[in-house]
């Protein structure tokens, strides 16, 4: 499990979570609604959290570094626009084995200005903000790749991580790559996801 995760085991058995997954991907996917932001709301901003908002089944794989080997958890993502449109709420929900499953909270905010993506925990104690790439062909598409470039440590080092999210009307990927000084990116961790509900907004 990646070290990022704010876990919280609730009293729920993770066959649910599997059982929901599996049926919502059983299910027709449902295209991106229109959700209605500001006016004068910046176009990337805009376009980033239209797309980005609603509900999400799929799955998160990622490496385990103690084997090497790659670890699959059926996944369900939760994203909300707040209310006023500055940001969204990300709730992850993971079956991580018999009887247990995690949860993790995020609130992402893009900066259309700086061309930054920052993230807060839902504990509020992490904080990490990346620079996006291309966003302009993003905005004018409202789908398609979004790149960040940020920093962060692995195996106690410090490391370039580059995420790589895939936006398209019914579909989401997210891919963290990560790079050691002189050493080419490496795979993290993808969240591949099929969208199952319109967004709606935080309360």
């Amino acid at each position: 499990m990646p070290s990022s995760l704010f876990k919280v085991t609730l009293a729920l058995s993770g066959s649910v979570i599997l059982g929901q997954v599996t049926a919502a991907l059983a299910a027709p996917a449902v295209s991106a609604p229109n959700v209605s932001v500001p006016a004068g709301a910046p176009s990337l901003q805009e376009a980033a959290y239209k797309a980005l908002a609603g509900a999400w089944v799929g799955a998160l794989e990622y490496r385990d570094y103690s084997s090497d080997g790659r670890v699959t958890l059926p996944t369900i993502l939760h994203i909300r626009m707040a209310k006023d449109a500055k940001s969204l709420t990300l709730h992850y929900i993971y079956d991580d084995g018999p009887t247990k499953v995690v949860e993790d909270f995020e609130t992402v905010t893009i900066d259309p200005v700086a061309n930054t993506y920052t993230t807060v925990s839902g504990d509020g104690k992490d904080t990490s903000t990346d620079t996006l790439v291309g966003p302009a062909k993003f905005a004018s598409l409202g789908q398609g790749p979004l790149v960040r470039m940020g920093k962060g440590q692995e195996n106690g080092k410090p490391v370039a991580v580059r995420t790589t999210l895939t936006i398209t009307p019914r579909t989401l990927t997210i891919l963290k790559e990560t790079q050691a000084p002189g050493q080419p990116f490496l795979f993290r961790d993808q969240y591949t996801l099929t969208r199952v509900m319109p967004a709606t907004t935080g309360h």
